[in-house]
């Protein structure tokens, strides 16, 4: 027979692009305010075509909402020069191959760019700015998602077929010109993976059927999984609904991204609106109805609206997918 659900257990952490984390007790100092300059700014490009999006001044404007006393100059600078170095050793003859090889070595055998070693258990850098454009270009270190939009923003400025790849916890590039496709993996100095090896480190198919993860995403696409991951930088910081301010457009832009509509439920979740953290538990599970761990939250915000019938079938349907779900079958007995 089943009995009550509990109400004592906690959140099944969901890894993200970047990361999930759990908080709770937290006293939220923040409070939501009118929207800054920079702000109103930002959600205006949100809106913008990905034809009409600039890569570039759009990274920066989200560098100064985190540090306001950037000197947005010298991130131009830098980034022209990116440019100015990859342009005048393009060749109209280049193939692909070359071109890639020119990119690999601009970017970081000329320039020096690499992955950070200071990164915490689980990849993340510990070095906040370095999850940003300016500590990246600052310090030459980034990690998989910042470095991936090095090079998105080479190839935005020179016309250049370089599309974002999301996949579980990680963002590579890759080269398509309809005839040749190359990936490029940006944490290991642009060394070029076959499709298998992202399958089989990963665990999810490259084919038409995987939502979201494996496609080639345009700039603005591509743009929305970056913003998924400084939502949580925010949330890290225990801003809440700076993190929303950045997550909310996340999972318009991307919708079908399941991460991103599970972050944005979480931190619902911790500033007390249990009804819009169900909307995007739900929204995650039209994106991927198999989401053991979504319906796993799902049922554990129906518990702290005491809606426990809700909450049962929900746990049911986490073993139903996957029986060996040890967590929903100790809160059914």
């Amino acid at each position: 027979m089943i009995k009550n659900v509990s109400l004592n257990f906690s959140r099944l952490i969901i890894f993200t692009l970047l990361f999930k984390t759990i908080c709770t007790g937290y006293v939220f100092a923040e409070a939501s305010s009118p929207l800054k300059p920079v702000e109103s700014k930002l959600t205006s490009i949100f809106e913008h075509s990905a034809e009409t999006i600039n890569l570039t001044e759009t990274l920066i404007l989200i560098s100064k909402d985190w540090n306001p006393t950037l000197d947005e100059k010298l991130l131009r600078k830098e980034i022209s020069q990116l440019v100015v170095l990859v342009k005048n050793k393009l060749k109209p003859e280049n193939t692909a191959l070359e071109t890639v090889n020119l990119l690999r070595q601009v970017i970081h055998q000329e320039k020096g760019y690499r992955y950070t070693e200071q990164v915490d258990e689980r990849g993340i850098p510990k070095n906040d700015d370095e999850l940003f454009l300016h500590g990246m270009l600052k310090s030459k270190l980034g990690y998989c998602m910042n470095l991936s939009l090095l090079y998105l923003m080479i190839g935005d400025q020179l016309g250049l077929p370089l599309y974002g790849v999301a996949l579980p916890n990680h963002f590579f590039v890759r080269y398509d010109s309809g005839n040749d496709r190359i990936n490029i993996e940006t944490t290991e100095l642009g060394t070029s993976y076959p499709d298998s090896f992202y399958e089989n480190r990963f665990g999810v198919q490259f084919d038409s059927k995987t939502p979201f993860f494996t496609h080639s995403l345009n700039k603005k696409k591509s743009l929305g999984a970056y913003l998924s991951n400084v939502g949580m930088v925010y949330h890290k910081n225990v801003r809440p609904h700076k993190s929303i301010f950045y997550l909310k457009p996340s999972t318009k832009i991307n919708p079908l991204s399941i991460e991103a509509h599970n972050n944005l439920a979480n931190i619902y979740g911790e500033i007390k609106q249990p009804e819009l953290a169900i909307s995007q538990y739900k929204k995650a599970l039209e994106a991927n109805p198999n989401s053991t761990p979504t319906f796993f939250n799902l049922a554990q915000t129906y518990t702290e609206l005491s809606k426990t019938d809700l909450a049962i079938e929900s746990l049911l349907q986490v073993i139903q997918i996957e029986p060996s779900f040890n967590q929903a079958r100790r809160q059914l007995v």
